[in-house]
């Protein structure tokens, strides 16, 4: 059974606060690049568009300086790396990472530098 949809987030909908006349409307990714997809809801009522909670802010970790990205705070360029993750521990990452300000990449590299200390145990 597929989840139920959001209510409807308009307060001048007289629908408001109420799934009864909410459907999937298609997905959309916030760059070209972007692989992960975000579902978008339409009220039937009001005609209105939404997805159902706010999208986290846009954050990048841009090192002082007019270089290529991660070249300036570094002395040295990073390279691809891969990681298997469970997707807990991916969402874990990014949640820390949000908290910080930083991209996953970044708190990765703060960790390995050990500019960030994680706790022995």
């Amino acid at each position: 059974m597929p989840p139920s949809p959001p209510p409807c987030p308009n307060e001048t909908c007289d629908s408001y606060g109420k799934p009864d006349y909410v459907v999937r409307n298609g997905s959309y990714r916030k760059t070209k690049q972007d692989k992960q997809k975000t579902q978008r809801y339409l009220c039937k009522f009001c005609c209105k568009t939404f997805v159902p909670e706010p999208l986290p802010i846009r954050r990048s970790y841009r090192p002082q300086g007019k270089g290529k990205k991660g070249n300036a705070a570094y002395e040295e360029k990073k390279e691809n790396r891969t990681f298997t993750l469970t997707n807990e521990a991916y969402a874990g990452l990014e949640q820390l990472a949000l908290r910080r300000g930083l991209s996953r990449s970044e708190l990765v590299e703060r960790i390995g530098r050990e500019l960030i200390r994680l706790e022995d145990g």
